[in-house]
């Protein structure tokens, strides 16, 4: 029963209406038959409110001239603050929870308040399951809280009233990419005491789901039933518009925006595109979602980044799918990745060799190729007299590679927090600091090595060789990247040019601050920076073939390239490779043993520029050559460009300031030089080039297959 309340000031919760309003409308954008429930409600008593240091009391009015009655509270402040500390140790939520049942909100407050972290999926927010009984508590909630955010929150999943809990349990079988609960809070035990458990609660839609699941792909077996390698082969080469079915991830940017550029490609070639991805922040997309989306849409052709099918589930078996490899991930580059590879499964991407070889992928269903450009967002355009004026400079460098090599150096020296670990790290660093203040470069990982091998010796320290990757990677693509980039900017700086750099962090460099311009939008800004300057600078010691400096050429601009040894390496690969196939030599031993002149210095040439013996590697030199010839020579920028490639590339402070100082007053030769190198960049690196030599490389690989077959 309730407790006479003690005299205080007590405020009718009717004063609060307007916080009541505002909620209801909020709650009506998801909720319209709760909103219009609790908008036509007439509660039972009077409620009224007592506002304390550390809590609202509750209470109901009595007879006129006696003060209100308390009502007791289950989950006081206190209380829920102690759930919540249980529930997220952390203090922030990385997992969904279910909490059954609420006594005044402060423990939906205080979970929904929690910061999100999800580092396997950044930007993902887990889903929050809250359920009411009681719809009259519900009505006084909503006049003591603010909650226009979170009941318009889509990863706030509301279930209020009599069957609150049914509604629930039936939810995990209908939506199909809201993560289920792994988190649960028992407040009302007259709705669930917890009896069946949440694991047995979802052992049964995990049931439900693989029984769908299997309903689905048997559908799959029976609509791609005549699907055959001679009848995709014809259908790839027919020219006949397709139906490609591209998936993603809401959770990566890089990869959300490449996935869209490469179905736009698909689409200018004609065909039909769609995109799976996560619409909200609180879902991902799973195999179930995965089968249903193939159903609906019956492709003809599946596209990922950087996954495969098995990793995925729900993909026809009976459909071909392509993997663009983009990035060097450990899901990928491991046995297990390849050994999942289905006849009808493709990869393309950079490192064919290394996964064809070390890992096991099928070489005849690998097609090199670079990450592309999107020739349409990266087009040239006349620039407004406004965007002139704000981008027009003489130079321009865009890299979010601002931080100085030695605070990278220290940050990872405060990470090891050790005095052994420390002298090694900074013995290395002395090494490559002494190149670059000679005017020289680093930028082969076997080298890093060496230098590492040294310190360790001259440090008289140790490291486990499962660490050296992680230890090379350091240095080759943090520290070395630094000096490396930093080093013609600074040669730069003495110049007396208008020089600009955009991205993150310059503004603190300590030399460079000065030409600081802030972050460059890449949809809006990127273009007309490239357009604006005069010279543009690409510079990074993995070379210059790379999707930003292809986007810059594809909208017009002119650049200068920093040199590196591997921009010239499959030069000496095609002269190689034309000695094989005229002399008929087929493996490393003939290679080797050959006498010619020109093979002999283009092999001292490779193994210059590689650091090391070519025919040492992981696998046979003759290898390289072939896949180098098959995809076209794409991954040295001195075989790409040719002569442009020499005009414009520098190896010194003096070359850099005298192509500079040239090119500025040679706008003709600027222009002319643009417009050749765009012309390679868009027929060879668009994406809709790479789309259209995928698409005959698969049918050749097909059709050759059933040759194969019919002569067999």
């Amino acid at each position: 029963m309730p407790l006479p309340a003690p005299q205080s000031s007590w405020i009718p919760l009717k004063s609060l209406s307007a916080r009541f309003a505002a909620n209801i409308q909020a709650l009506n954008s998801r909720y319209p038959e709760v909103a219009d429930a609790l908008r036509s409600l007439s509660p039972a008593q009077k409620y009224c409110i007592s506002p304390a240091v550390d809590h609202i009391q509750l209470g109901v009015e009595g007879i006129v001239g006696t003060a209100p009655m308390q009502l007791p509270h289950s989950v006081p402040p206190s209380v829920a603050k102690n759930l919540i500390q249980r529930l997220y140790p952390s203090a922030q939520c990385h997992q969904p929870a279910l909490i059954c049942g609420e006594d005044m909100g402060w423990l939906w407050n205080g979970i929904y308040a929690l910061p999100c972290h999800t580092p396997a999926m950044p930007g993902h927010k887990p889903p929050l399951y809250f359920l009411i009984r009681d719809i009259e508590r519900l009505w006084v909630m909503l006049h003591l809280h603010d909650w226009q955010n979170l009941l318009a929150d889509s990863r706030v999943r509301l279930f209020a009233g009599d069957d609150a809990f049914e509604r629930f349990r039936n939810s995990l079988l209908t939506d199909t990419v809201c993560p289920w609960p792994r988190l649960s809070v028992q407040v009302d035990a007259a709705m669930w005491n917890g009896q069946p458990s949440l694991d047995e609660i979802l052992a049964g839609a995990t049931e439900h789901a693989n029984q769908r699941y299997n309903r689905q792909t048997e559908q799959f077996r029976l609509a791609y039933s005549g699907a055959t390698p001679r009848s995709i082969a014809d259908l790839l080469a027919s020219g006949r518009p397709l139906k490609v079915l591209g998936i993603t991830s809401r959770f990566t940017t890089f990869l959300q925006y490449s996935m869209r550029d490469w179905l736009a490609a698909f689409e200018r070639l004609g065909h039909q595109t769609r995109l799976m991805i996560e619409q909200q922040d609180h879902e991902v997309c799973n195999s179930l979602s995965t089968a249903i989306d193939c159903a609906d849409f019956k492709p003809d052709l599946v596209v990922i980044i950087d996954h495969y099918r098995a990793e995925l589930g729900g993909i026809p078996d009976q459909v071909p799918l392509v993997m663009w490899v983009q990035d060097a991930l450990p899901n990928i580059y491991r046995r297990q990745a390849a050994a999942a590879q289905g006849p009808l499964d493709y990869a393309m991407g950079f490192n064919k060799l290394d996964l064809v070889h070390e890992y096991g992928y099928p070489a005849d269903r690998f097609m090199s190729a670079v990450i592309g450009c999107d020739e349409v967002r990266f087009a040239p355009q006349a620039l407004s007299p406004s965007e002139a004026a704000e981008f027009a400079c003489d130079v321009s460098f865009v890299s979010h590679a601002s931080t100085p090599a030695d605070v990278l150096l220290q940050s990872d020296i405060d990470r090891a927090g050790s005095r052994e670990a420390a002298r090694l790290l900074r013995d290395v660093y002395e090494q490559l600091r002494a190149v670059y203040q000679e005017g020289g470069f680093v930028t082969e990982a076997v080298q890093i090595r060496r230098m590492i091998d040294r310190a360790l010796m001259q440090t008289k320290t140790s490291i486990a060789e499962e660490q050296m990757p992680k230890l090379v990677d350091l240095f080759s693509h943090r520290i070395n990247n630094a000096l490396f980039r930093h080093q013609s900017l600074n040669w730069l700086a003495e110049m007396g040019v208008d020089l600009r750099l955009y991205g993150r962090g310059w503004e603190k460099h300590p030399t460079l601050s000065r030409f600081a311009r802030g972050n460059a939008d890449n949809k809006s800004q990127l273009s007309l920076i490239y357009q604006a300057s005069r010279i543009s600078l690409h510079v990074s010691p993995h070379g210059a073939v790379h999707q930003r400096l292809m986007e810059g050429l594809s909208c017009g601009g002119f650049f200068l390239v920093r040199y590196c040894p591997g921009d010239l390496l499959e030069r000496s690969y095609q002269t190689l490779w034309n000695g094989c196939v005229s002399r008929r030599i087929v493996s490393d031993s003939q290679l080797k043993s050959c006498s010619e002149p020109l093979i002999t210095r283009a092999i001292a040439h490779c193994a210059q520029i590689l650091q090391h013996d070519p025919f040492l590697r992981n696998h046979p030199f003759i290898d390289e050559l072939r896949a180098s010839a098959q995809g076209g020579y794409i991954r040295s920028a001195g075989t790409i460009f040719g002569e442009d490639y020499d005009a414009v590339v520098y190896d010194s402070a003096v070359e850099l300031r005298e192509k500079v100082t040239r090119f500025l007053t040679d706008e003709d030769e600027r222009n002319r030089i643009a417009q050749s190198m765009r012309a390679v960049a868009v027929a060879r690196f668009s994406y809709t080039a790479t789309t259209r030599r995928l698409l005959g490389f698969m049918a050749e690989d097909l059709a050759s297959r059933d040759r194969q077959k019919a002569a067999a």
